[in-house]
């Protein structure tokens, strides 16, 4: 009989779900262990649901889970980019394209970015005109650097992402987009919300003492993800901050703010 925090769940093929080849078992134990680290059965369950319902691919990073931390504690999101938004979109044969982002002025940070998305409804090419504004959308620091780096294209990002959620509603409900949701709390790493060892451990095996090496730091990990990505052992800080293009405080980081950077390096430097 599986353990509890091993039990498998599986996502029966229904009309709501028929976009997708439901999810074999081995794969929904990989996404848990792996895509969606740190999801509860419910929150595992919802994913696989809404990536079979858009056809957003969890192994090619198209679809995302995380945990976020608010004031509320622990919340889990499904999340995209817009490139998944305008896949979807696609998808539904009835896209029509869109304009690019207006904004209220040029010369500094915008308050507002408008943009149109066009669908066609019996034949006609109709708009969905959506607003957003920097006071509503811009994160608090320092989840917000790329907001004062590209802030156009960051506002114009959740614009589009609420005209397309307005023009294609029964398609994308229930997933949003990164930028749209960074203000409502940091991203924290899957050991913050799952059971984890002390940081040493000491056992008697049959008579032998046997120590358990330390759990790695959150930065340790985040350092480990660099090596990985091509940094030399010794310059992984280097490679971060060229790779993120910013200036990190090492030493004022907090396990939140190196969640959100690893979730950063990984969407940059991961194939898609």
């Amino acid at each position: 009989m599986a353990k509890k925090d091993e039990q498998e769940i599986t996502i029966a093929p229904t009309k709501a779900v028929s976009k997708k080849t439901p999810f074999s078992k081995e794969q929904i134990n990989l996404i848990k262990r792996t895509v969606a680290k740190g999801a509860t059965d419910d929150e595992l369950a919802l994913y696989l649901i809404v990536a079979n319902k858009t056809g957003l691919d969890p192994f090619s990073k198209q679809i995302h889970f995380v945990k976020r931390k608010t004031k509320e504690g622990y919340v889990g999101a499904i999340q995209t980019g817009i490139d998944g938004y305008r896949a979807v979109a696609e998808r539904s044969g009835g896209y029509a394209g869109s304009d690019d982002p207006v904004y209220d002025k040029e010369d500094e940070k915008p308050n507002r970015a408008t943009v149109t998305v066009y669908k066609i409804i019996q034949g006609v090419r109709c708009p969905f005109t959506a607003t957003a504004r920097w006071a509503e959308y811009c994160p608090p620091a320092p989840m917000n650097f790329m907001w004062n780096k590209m802030p156009f294209l960051m506002l114009g990002k959740v614009a589009e992402s609420l005209a397309l959620r307005k023009a294609f509603p029964n398609d994308l409900s229930g997933i949003y987009t990164e930028e749209e949701m960074e203000r409502t709390g940091s991203v924290v790493d899957a050991s913050e919300v799952t059971p984890k060892k002390p940081e040493a451990e000491i056992k008697k095996v049959e008579g032998v003492v046997v120590e358990e090496k330390p759990v790695p730091t959150a930065l340790q990990n985040f350092f480990a993800d660099a090596v990985r990505f091509g940094a030399k052992e010794g310059e992984e800080a280097i490679f971060i901050q060229e790779n993120l293009a910013t200036d990190i405080d090492w030493e004022a980081l907090k396990p939140e703010h190196i969640a959100i950077l690893r979730t950063q390096l990984a969407s940059k430097l991961t194939p898609r």
